[in-house]
């Protein structure tokens, strides 16, 4: 299954929105500023690859720049045994966000925690700190 995915929330309080967005690639959070409708993402977060991984970094402006536009595929040093979920549907993604963190939960696992306040992310994807974020223990 490598449909796109899509979930979202808003928090009209925080002016805030998280997005889930998986491609054919990857799935990756993003929070988004929706004050007076700015639309700006303010950070990310790497929740899982859909199968592709690419063995050097300079592979990935490929992926970015001439692929569509999809988000960057998982670089396979940060590789570990949660990293890939072929079979992701819309279904299987839950935002719960409590006051200034949010968790994704896929089929009921936390796979990725964001902080607001410090605009980090933690993802259970990655097998090390780096571009993807740190790993969630």
């Amino acid at each position: 299954m490598n449909e796109a995915l899509l979930q979202s929330e808003y928090n009209y309080q925080m002016n805030k929105c998280v997005l889930v967005q998986g491609d054919i690639h990857s799935v990756w959070a993003y929070v988004i500023d929706i004050t007076d409708n700015r639309d700006e993402i303010e950070f990310d977060g790497f929740i899982c690859s859909r199968g592709t991984l690419v063995d050097d970094s300079n592979e990935i402006e490929d992926y970015i720049n001439h692929d569509q536009g999809y988000a960057p595929p998982l670089l396979s040093d940060y590789k570990n045994e949660y990293s890939i979920i072929n079979d992701l549907v819309e279904s299987d993604i839950k935002i719960d966000w409590k006051d200034n963190i949010v968790r994704i939960l896929i089929k009921g696992t936390e796979y990725l925690k964001m902080d607001l306040e410090t605009k980090m992310s933690y993802s259970k994807g990655i097998s090390k700190n780096g571009a993807y974020g740190i790993p969630l223990k």
